[in-house]
């Protein structure tokens, strides 16, 4: 009878490894999480010292030599793009999490976790030995394997291009913001994305949309979407797109393929130079 009593239970010291096997996947699980947050954090703290750095350069007036400085604060030698001098100077820098893309199966433990990968980068460009733009954004997964992009823009000026592709410019000649969907076709991965630009003129209030990112979101635990980081931006551009209408007529079409051809070739345009730093 005590021999039938036992059958269909493994043995005493088989249970004991089963429990000391779960026990040690437990506590390698929460040691896990506790080092991707306290990573988030440090990421996202030198992730807004590089925002505050970048933003704090000014078109039109901020040199070679500020420009040198940042990257000697926040960047290092290679984040200089081929030349750099004062007749032009591109700079790519920036910080990305622990749970930054890796193989499928590690992303899949890391989403298992808790964890978002992100991209924080900052793109500066100088021209004639002045900086005409700057812009920091970040490349966020979702939970789903969906990535966004947020990012914000100071540059100088708008060009007639630039107004061919942002309609709001007809309202607020010194703001702008676009959104829509790009696709990255060397691996076939779609990236939603939100941009915010502004020039020296603009209002104080406009300053403050294009350039309110909410950084916090990425560290929760529920996904974050372009209007969670950056509410005030989407939030115009989502008016924008209910006003513009067909804005573009067969004239002004012919007007717009002129402005592009006319445009500085040193300078892509405002709202492509993202995709010259993305994490894919």
């Amino acid at each position: 009878m005590g021999d039938e009593g036992r059958v269909g239970h493994p043995p005493s010291g088989v249970r004991r490894i089963l429990f000391f096997i779960a026990f040690i996947v437990l506590l390698s699980s929460i040691v896990a999480v506790i080092v991707l947050r306290i990573d988030e954090g440090v990421q996202r703290n030198k992730a807004e010292a590089l925002e505050r750095g970048v933003l704090a350069l000014r078109p039109g007036k901020s040199g070679l030599s500020e420009l040198r400085d940042l990257v000697r604060v926040y960047g290092r030698a290679d984040n200089y793009v081929d030349r750099c001098d004062e007749s032009e100077c591109d700079v790519s820098t920036g910080t990305y999490s622990l749970s930054f893309p890796r193989k499928k199966y590690i992303s899949w433990i890391l989403q298992v976790l808790g964890s978002r990968p992100v991209d924080y980068g900052a793109i500066i460009d100088l021209v004639d030995g002045a900086v005409r733009r700057v812009e920091f954004s970040l490349f966020y997964r979702t939970s789903n394997g969906s990535w966004v992009q947020a990012s914000t823009h100071l540059l100088d000026q708008f060009s007639e291009a630039d107004r061919c592709v942002s309609p709001g410019l007809l309202h607020h000649p010194d703001y702008a913001v676009i959104s829509g969907v790009r696709r990255i076709e060397n691996t076939l991965t779609d990236i939603t994305f939100l941009r915010a630009g502004v020039t020296p003129k603009a209002t104080a209030e406009e300053y403050r949309h294009a350039q309110s990112i909410n950084l916090a979101c990425i560290e929760s635990l529920r996904d974050c979407s372009l209007s969670d980081l950056m509410p005030l931006a989407y939030a115009d551009w989502l008016r924008d797109s209910k006003e513009k209408g067909d804005f573009q007529t067969a004239k002004e079409e012919s007007e717009c393929k002129q402005a592009f051809a006319a445009s500085d070739s040193r300078l892509a345009p405002w709202w492509a130079t993202g995709w010259r730093r993305h994490p894919l």
